[in-house]
């Protein structure tokens, strides 16, 4: 339910992300090698972690496991899916890159906030990415167009609004997104280490989430991304949900609300929602309890593939 008003430019640095977050398992690219002779920091640590390099202020947080999701028999469904819906974005991307994110990505992070109801912020991190990876983003991924290039960093500005920081560490990309990057606000982001381990909020919810999940998100509800929803009285105070993948599609959640009202009444409109959609689903189930609604959902590959092809 997060706000869609996000505008065209930096929805499309997250979408690039997105497409190569829609992924399977594969053989890692080969390092990029140092830029200079004095040995460069691995940052191995914040590699390794899910939430490596999330800014600690992220209101909403994303991770997905696309190795995972590539061995599943749902994938077998999706992915022709993923091609029809790529489209020419994905095609592009395997001819001025030079490799297939389809064979590559294993794992994205993402870590937004919403400084005003039209924009977003933050990072992106994706692991699986190719060799030539800097390279696509500096030709603006074979479309040419203004980059600036400093070093390993290539600097994407549209507006002054919109801009964003690109730069490899071995067959990982990151990006920061925000209305002004340089490299030496990227090169903040890469020293952070995992500063979102330091937020009690975060971790609190965090910590109550099944990380084996194929996917998993939490959302700060003040965030200006649902801003919208005040106006439908549902506004959450919080989110938190896991999307597993195996030979189903299992969803769990919950939603905290200032008031029982607003509860209730998110309720009403998940179990109307479920309802309607009864035949693509298994299972379909809301529960408010004062101010919480938890929410649960399941359905089989065929299902998946029925709901699928009525779009």
């Amino acid at each position: 339910m997060v706000g869609a008003r996000m505008r065209s430019r930096s929805a499309r640095v997250i979408r690039f992300a997105l497409v190569l977050a829609l992924a399977a398992c594969g053989p890692s690219a080969p390092p990029v090698g140092p830029s200079h002779k004095a040995a460069a920091p691995t940052y191995e640590a914040s590699l390794d972690d899910v939430l490596g390099f999330l800014p600690v202020d992220s209101e909403i947080v994303i991770a997905l496991d696309a190795h995972q999701i590539r061995g599943t028999q749902i994938w077998a469904a999706l992915a022709p899916r993923i091609e029809k819906e790529m489209g020419s974005d994905l095609d592009e991307l395997r001819t001025a890159c030079g490799f297939d994110p389809l064979k590559t990505v294993e794992r994205v992070s993402i870590g937004l906030r919403a400084p005003d109801r039209g924009h977003m912020a933050g990072v992106v991190v994706v692991h699986g990415v190719g060799s030539g990876m800097l390279g696509c983003v500096k030709s603006r991924f074979g479309k040419g167009g203004a980059v600036i290039e400093d070093g390993n960093v290539a600097i994407i500005r549209e507006g002054d609004r919109e801009q964003s920081a690109w730069t490899v560490l071995g067959s990982t990309l990151i990006v920061q997104i925000d209305a002004q990057v340089s490299r030496d606000s990227i090169q903040t982001v890469l020293a952070s280490g995992s500063p979102l381990r330091t937020s009690s909020a975060f971790m609190a919810m965090y910590n109550k989430l099944d990380h084996r999940a194929s996917i998993w998100g939490v959302a700060n509800g003040r965030s200006h991304a649902f801003d919208e929803l005040d106006s439908e009285g549902i506004r959450p105070a919080t989110v938190a949900g896991t999307l597993s993948v195996t030979d189903h599609v299992i969803i769990a959640g919950r939603a905290t609300f200032a008031d029982e009202a607003a509860a209730a009444k998110l309720d009403t409109l998940l179990k109307a929602a479920f309802a309607q959609v009864g035949k693509f689903i298994e299972h379909g189930e809301s529960k408010a309890d004062g101010t919480r609604v938890e929410v649960g959902l399941s359905m089989s590959g065929a299902q998946l593939q029925t709901l699928l092809g009525s779009f």
